[in-house]
């Protein structure tokens, strides 16, 4: 058990330290105006995991609402995954 414990604290120490790197890639989307659909869907797919353990929810939702911009329903399919598993209600 011990052994379980300490590999997940060392999994989420590795997923923070990869926060920076994904909010560089996300201002750039951001930045640049990017509306490439599979690598937008693939980050946000990251954040989703990430979030099952608590990380990376600011850059979801910043990711998100900018993607809302210009698909609009996909971005709601995502924001509704995320309510259904990561909010009590």
């Amino acid at each position: 058990m011990k052994d379980l414990k300490k590999r997940l604290k060392n999994l989420v120490e590795e997923m923070e330290k990869q926060i920076p790197t994904l909010d560089k890639e996300i201002n750039s989307i951001i930045n640049f105006k990017k509306e490439n659909v599979e690598d937008i869907e693939k980050l946000l797919d990251i954040l989703l995991a990430y979030n099952q353990f608590g990380i990376g929810e600011k850059n979801f939702f910043k990711l998100n609402n900018y993607y809302k911009t210009f698909m609009p329903d996909n971005a709601y399919t995502y924001e509704k995954c995320f309510k259904e598993n990561f909010t009590e209600e």
